[in-house]
């Protein structure tokens, strides 16, 4: 059953900027929203920072993906000298042991072991369970028994985009809390993704959310979007009245992110953002991010434009795409750009996710992903069929079919790509690895 816990009142939401070191702008941002005064110091607390995915098998910059190391410490020095004895932090990380991507793996990457040791901590994978099934709505779906069955909750988030959600705060973040195959139900062939995390949101409120916006992320929620150094904390007892101030800050509308408009409607709430304490005018730190990738037509990415690739289709993704399958969206995108550049590939489609369409036009039709290839299985207007059923493909497979396809694809050159995205993160313009150690700050 959904949690027991009774979420605190609102209270006042606080912006602060990140002046005086990451910690003091967290003791500054909870001291103004009064975000520890339903703190119960004698249960245990359970810490639900970002952790998408760092890969083990390469290195990538965790800029404006996952949650500070910096701040989440920050968060259990405070716990700690408000008397809380038992904390637990986790969350339920990107699975996939091609690239080497865990919940561990991501723990390691930040030191979370170290800072568990030091502390007293409780690290928890939240994909192993155990769970509990619930309805919520017709919504029926697998929740982590420890978020639940814990006294006080935390979302600790990253300010940051996202390419199905418009952004993914404090509620969004909670979805690291579900079953793995729960996680795949949110993402339906009816595009409800908005509205599952408006309704996950009535079994796993946060009972303080605290938005770490040392970076910001745009065309987030992976590697392949670009940050920025924002120095910017939001911290609310509401995570409803935190995620509406930080979609406010990165720029997006508020009557264009689905999730946020649902659970007003549901709570009998104004779709509006709250005035902060701190003195900082949310308009005049107004990132205004973008959310989505540019395409040239629902075909055609426009980096196909640019390098002058011809005769290969790849339509949007759409809110159907789960987790897994967006992970080989983009190494399958780089290999037909790379491998296309100036070129014509003579007619080939990349279809994945649950709804994706066929063109009627490609000579090959690549389906990856058990969705849709049982979706399209028997579908007239595909070419000739390559299907990867796996869920999800590995890389190597989608190497394999494109090379199946004609296309001269190298997986080397996802690689490369993939390499080359610390260039963009100098360390004269802020970007400091350090944020992501423990003790560092």
């Amino acid at each position: 059953m959904p949690s027991k816990r009774k979420t605190p009142p609102r209270g006042p939401v606080a912006l602060v900027g990140i002046d005086d070191g990451v910690e003091s702008a967290v003791r500054q941002a909870l001291e103004l929203s009064q975000g520890l005064e339903y703190l119960p110091t004698g249960g245990a607390v359970f810490l639900k920072p970002n952790l998408v995915a760092l890969p083990g098998k390469f290195q990538v910059p965790p800029f404006g993906v996952v949650t500070t190391t910096a701040v989440v410490e920050a968060m259990v020095r405070i716990l700690k000298e408000r008397g809380v004895s038992r904390i637990l932090l986790g969350d339920g990380g990107l699975e996939n042991k091609e690239a080497d991507t865990s919940t561990k793996t991501t723990m390691d990457i930040l030191g979370y072991p170290d800072m568990a040791r030091k502390y007293g901590l409780e690290l928890v994978d939240l994909n192993q369970g155990p769970f509990e099934e619930v309805d919520l709505d017709g919504l029926k779906i697998k929740l982590s028994l420890p978020l639940l069955e814990a006294d006080f909750v935390i979302s600790l988030p990253v300010l940051k985009t996202h390419g199905q959600c418009r952004v993914s705060l404090s509620l969004k973040n909670m979805k690291g809390g579900l079953h793995h195959r729960s996680k795949a139900a949110c993402h339906d062939s009816g595009l409800n993704l908005d509205h599952n995390v408006a309704l996950l949101s009535k079994a796993l409120y946060p009972d303080l959310a605290l938005i770490d916006g040392r970076y910001a992320l745009a065309r987030g929620p992976m590697h392949f979007g670009t940050a920025q150094r924002a120095d910017l904390i939001i911290a609310a007892r509401d995570a409803l009245d935190a995620d509406l101030l930080g979609a406010t800050v990165i720029g997006m509308p508020l009557n264009e992110v689905g999730h946020l408009q649902d659970l007003a409607r549901m709570l009998g709430r104004d779709l509006a953002a709250p005035k902060p304490l701190g003195g900082i005018n949310p308009e005049e730190v107004r990132l205004n991010l973008p959310w989505d990738f540019p395409w040239a037509d629902e075909w055609t990415p426009a980096p196909f434009v640019k390098a002058g690739v011809k005769g290969a289709l790849m339509p949007k993704y759409d809110a159907s795409l789960c987790t897994g399958c967006s992970f080989i969206y983009n190494p399958a995108l780089i290999m037909l750009l790379t491998a296309g550049a100036g070129k014509d590939l003579g007619g080939i489609e990349f279809l994945t996710g649950k709804t994706c369409q066929p063109s009627g036009k490609a000579k090959v039709s690549v389906l990856a992903g058990k969705c849709i290839t049982k979706a399209l299985q028997d579908d007239a207007r595909l070419g000739r069929v390559i299907k990867i059923p796996n869920c999800p493909p590995k890389l190597e497979q989608i190497e394999d079919a494109l090379r199946q396809a004609g296309v001269p694809a190298d997986l080397k050159s996802f690689h490369g790509f993939m390499a080359s995205l610390a260039k963009r993160y100098p360390a004269d313009q802020g970007f400091d690895l350090a944020d992501y150690r423990p003790g560092a700050n």
